[in-house]
């Protein structure tokens, strides 16, 4: 492959081909020249893998058989790469198997519930934010709960930089993280514990898994890093990963993706800013993002 020419890898998704540039190999891939899976990503938002045909395409690894990072994939120009999408309009291939994530953790099966619920709580949240409200009304606590939320998601959202405290509201259709402020921690405003979804109405959850395990634990370089902006975003993209879980188990699919999405822009901030070294922090990031992924499929198997 000439340094200076220019290769593209085709990609598809359903019936959309498009080509994504390869770049020329490295050390780090013996000259083998690949495609970032970012770039794939930047087209297909939320792809989960690549395959062709029913073979998966796997990552390329070092010597030690672990994965370069950023994610990459070997170039094939005989080839179209299938492209797997975790959330979108497409929907994802069931029939292959997920060759770099864990196996779905089992679900019990959801209580039966009428499917028009939720529907119909929103509609009387919005008849009661929309005129005054009685006092009759502020004893419903979960009336009153939906109506904080939204009274909270109208004041502007800022990331403390103490580690027991992190702003939380359920999203809409706009991101709340998409326009980080106050990672300075001389000018964080005071901010608003962190608010719990009502579980009541949600299906059973899985049960702790070894990513859950892993992103309750602070890594050793969170806590003696000096550089605040990178703690905080850190300590964001966990809180993003908490509260997606908690919007699904909740029903909020729609909230949940906005999340999901305000988590990848996290993830690609922190990966960017991160020196090689940090590849543990990176790997966290990485299963957590997949977790989340996982989860939406598997909600989405329930819905159908």
């Amino acid at each position: 492959m000439s340094p200076t020419a220019k290769y593209w890898q085709s990609v598809q998704s359903m019936n959309e081909t498009f080509e994504v540039e390869a770049r020329p190999g490295t050390s780090q891939t013996n000259g083998e020249a690949f495609v970032l899976f970012q770039d794939v990503e930047d087209i297909f938002p939320g792809v989960v893998r690549l395959q062709y045909g029913k073979r998966a395409i796997s990552f390329m690894v070092d010597a030690d058989g672990n994965r370069l990072l950023p994610l990459r994939v070997p170039y094939a120009p005989d080839i179209v790469m299938q492209v797997v999408q975790g959330f979108s309009a497409h929907k994802p291939s069931t029939t292959m198997h997920n060759d770099y994530t864990d196996a779905p953790e089992p679900i019990a099966p959801p209580p039966t519930r009428p499917r028009h619920a939720d529907r119909a709580l929103h509609r009387s949240i919005s008849r009661q934010s929309q005129s005054s409200i009685h006092s009759d009304f502020m004893y419903d606590p979960q009336l009153q709960h939906e109506l904080e939320l939204r009274r909270q998601m109208q004041q502007p959202m800022q990331i403390p930089a103490d580690t027991d405290e992190l702003p939380f509201k359920p999203h809409t259709h706009t991101s709340i993280y998409s326009q980080l402020v106050g990672l300075d921690p001389n000018s964080v405003a005071p901010t608003v514990p962190v608010s719990t979804v009502p579980m009541s109405t949600s299906p059973p959850t899985s049960k702790s898994g070894p990513v859950e395990r892993r992103t309750a634990e602070i890594p050793e370089f969170i806590t003696t890093s000096s550089d605040q902006e990178l703690k905080a975003r850190y300590r964001a993209s966990t809180m993003l990963y908490e509260s997606f879980k908690q919007h699904m188990r909740a029903g909020l699919f729609q909230q949940a993706d906005a999340i999901l999405e305000d988590f990848r822009r996290q993830s690609q901030i922190l990966e960017s800013g991160m020196p090689p070294r940090l590849l543990d922090i990176q790997q966290r990031i990485l299963e957590m993002r997949l977790k989340m992924i996982k989860m939406q499929q598997q909600y989405q198997q329930y819905e159908e």
